[in-house]
């Protein structure tokens, strides 16, 4: 194929050679990168015991998805800051869960075995530290890829120094103790453990402090934002709003035992699947894909919940209010099992209706209205036979609910 956009009259025509972008190469061998030491982390931390695969599993997964959408965006979108976040972040949290299963497997599963582990050692230290930091930097500049003011820089340096801070600290500071046999290859022995101890503090204030100015960043950003970038940030916040409360409740009840442990397992697969999903959602915002489904995803997920937690709590009370009146008679639970599942079967579809109308209501409230017009509309046309009147009526709706630049109507009469 010949290029002709940039041809001048006498000058030869150039062939394209057909190559992608530098960037799109670059990123992709970014993402390449992130799969092979996702791999690696799964194979070096191989055990047999399927409860310690489940948490390295889920965590590669969502460093594929950071990586995975970060190269896709930056594809298309070369430019795109927020691609380039999300491809570095899912690249540092992959290179540093690979650089620890190589370090745990050169120098204590096998020790020797690994020429070079002290090195993975190394970049597991401190490498989770910029992937942190990709995750502020995000919540600072989405979804237009910038600030939301001038006003924004310092928090944004700030942020970067501590980021670099904390890197370089790790990075030249003693190990934990007991972690490696082997002490870092690269200490720098400043100040002593008093010293060490009030900077680590001072770090971990600045370090709330900047993580909470990124969320107020987002949280003004949708007090301002127009009808694209509010549906941009709606995207961002379901997952958050699904992640956040499952991630603090697998954490309080971190180490229980029992039902307990279930319900923490369970909050942290549905964490970590929220946090898998976010790269998606800001992906599909990024490139305005379907954008405005968020209010019917919002909606569905906020009903069905309901109706799940309201037909459970219907099927334990029937469950303990049958066996109170009919174990005397049967002399086990059989019936009230049966006859609590049957009610619960029969009030799912009145009870979804039910709540799926009220959620719409608050937060779906263009279909719903919608659905009261077409509605209203119908039964106008049981009644009204004026022709005239019905397509005013008809035009009106259109124009009130669908907003369309223009509208116009023709009717064809039948002989």
């Amino acid at each position: 194929r010949m290029d002709l956009r940039h041809a001048t009259p006498g000058a030869p025509l150039a062939r394209r050679t057909g190559w992608p972008p530098v960037t799109t190469i670059l990123v992709w061998a970014m993402w390449a990168v992130s799969v092979a030491f996702g791999a690696v982390s799964l194979a070096t931390s191989w055990s047999g015991n399927l409860g310690d695969l489940l948490p390295l599993l889920t965590l590669d997964l969502v460093t594929l998805s950071f990586a995975s959408t970060g190269a896709i965006l930056v594809s298309r979108l070369p430019r795109s800051v927020i691609g380039w976040l999300l491809a570095s972040g899912g690249f540092c949290f992959a290179v540093d869960n690979g650089a620890t299963g190589l370090a745990d497997y050169g120098l204590i599963a096998h020790p020797g075995g690994l020429p070079g582990a002290i090195w993975f050692a190394w970049l597991s230290q401190w490498l989770w530290a910029p992937a942190i930091g990709s995750v502020f930097g995000l919540a600072l500049v989405y979804p237009p890829g910038r600030l939301l003011s001038p006003r924004w820089r310092p928090v944004a340096i700030t942020g970067a120094l501590i980021i670099g801070l904390i890197s370089f600290g790790a990075a030249t500071g003693p190990w934990p103790t007991g972690m490696f046999p082997e002490p870092n290859p690269l200490l720098i022995a400043v100040g002593g453990p008093g010293t060490l101890g009030i900077v680590s503090v001072l770090g971990a204030l600045i370090t709330v402090l900047v993580a909470v100015l990124s969320i107020g960043s987002l949280v003004i950003r949708f007090r301002r934002a127009a009808a694209v970038e509010r549906a941009q940030l709606k995207w961002f916040a379901a997952m958050v709003a699904v992640s956040v409360p499952a991630f603090l409740v697998g954490v309080t009840l971190y180490g229980s035992s029992g039902v307990a442990a279930i319900v923490a397992n369970v909050a942290d697969a549905i964490a970590f699947g929220g946090f898998a999903l976010l790269p998606v959602a800001i992906g599909i915002a990024v490139l305005r894909y379907r954008l405005y489904e968020i209010d019917r995803l919002i909606s569905r997920t906020l009903a069905y919940g309901l109706v799940t937690l309201a037909l459970l709590a219907v099927f334990g009370g029937a469950i303990l209010a049958l066996q109170a009146l009919l174990s005397p008679l049967t002399g086990g639970n059989t019936l009230a099992v049966a006859g609590s599942t049957l009610l619960v079967a029969a009030l799912f579809q009145p009870v979804r209706r039910r709540v799926q109308g009220i959620v719409d209501r608050r937060f779906n409230r263009s279909r719903y209205d919608a659905q009261a017009a077409v509605a209203a509309f119908s039964a106008r046309l049981r009644d009204e036979v004026d022709l005239d009147t019905l397509q005013g009526s008809l035009l009106t709706i259109v124009e009130a609910n669908l907003e369309p630049t223009t509208v116009s109507m023709w009717l064809r009469q039948r002989e």
